[in-house]
C-alpha cells in the first residue's frame, strides 16, 4: 500500500488542486502524543504532517496568484481546501486541550519554537 506523504509529494500542489482536494476530503486530523498535528488519508498507510500540506497549499497559492491563471474550478477547489485545512486545526486544538500534559508541552514547543507560521497564514490570508 502506498503512503500518504509519498503520494502526496508526487502530486503538483499548484496544477493539481482539484487532486489534493479529494485527498483531504478522505482525511482526518490527529494530534500524536508528541504533540504532531498529522493528516491521516482512507486507503493510504502512514500520515503526513498538517503544517507540510498547509505549507505546500500557500507556496501553491503563492505561485498560481503571481502566474493569475486561476480557473474558477481551482478557485473553489483552493478555498475549499483552505477551509478543510482550518478545520483540521480546530479539531486539533480540541484533541490537543483533551491531552495529557506532555502532549500539551510537546505540541507548545512545536508551535513557538519550529517553524510553524503556515497555521497563521491558512487561518488569516490577510496575515
Amino acid at each position: 500500500m502506498v503512503t500518504v506523504e509519498r503520494h502526496m509529494g508526487s502530486l503538483n500542489f499548484s496544477t493539481q488542486l482539484s487532486d489534493v482536494k479529494n485527498l483531504l476530503d478522505k482525511a482526518q486530523a490527529e494530534t500524536t502524543f508528541w504533540g504532531s498535528r498529522v493528516i491521516k488519508v482512507q486507503g493510504f498507510t502512514g500520515s503526513v504532517y498538517l503544517d507540510d500540506v498547509a505549507k505546500k497549499i500557500l507556496e501553491a497559492g503563492r505561485t498560481r496568484c503571481r502566474a493569475d491563471d486561476l480557473t474558477p474550478e481551482e478557485r473553489v477547489a483552493g478555498i475549499e481546501i483552505v477551509g478543510k485545512l482550518q478545520n483540521f486545526y480546530q479539531m486539533t486544538d480540541k484533541q490537543i486541550q483533551n491531552s495529557c500534559f506532555l502532549t500539551r508541552f510537546f505540541c507548545w514547543i512545536r508551535e513557538f519554537t519550529f517553524d510553524s507560521y503556515a497555521r497563521f497564514h491558512i487561518e488569516d490570508p490577510l496575515y
